[in-house]
């Protein structure tokens, strides 16, 4: 929701189809129907270890992957995540 999240709706607002990886499911789902509601196209998915599997799996939702933007970043309990 923070950075990723502004990046996913600017390039979707710039008709970009973006592919969400989050580990919080609820922010994900946020912003999924935040995008669709400005007539985005957004796919979402728990964000997993396996960065190959969901980089594959874009490319079997879509037919290809133009952009990548790694932004990973968290707190839990007060400390940074990264």
């Amino acid at each position: 929701m923070g950075i990723g999240g502004a990046t996913a709706r600017k390039l979707a607002s710039e008709g970009t189809k973006v592919f969400i990886a989050d580990i919080d499911d609820t922010a994900a789902a946020t912003n999924v129907d935040r995008i669709t509601q400005t007539g985005g196209t957004p796919y979402r998915r728990f964000a997993e270890a396996d960065i190959a599997r969901m980089v594959n799996e874009t490319v079997d939702q879509w037919a290809r992957l133009g952009i990548l933007v790694q932004n990973t970043f968290g707190v839990i309990d007060g400390v940074s995540i990264i």
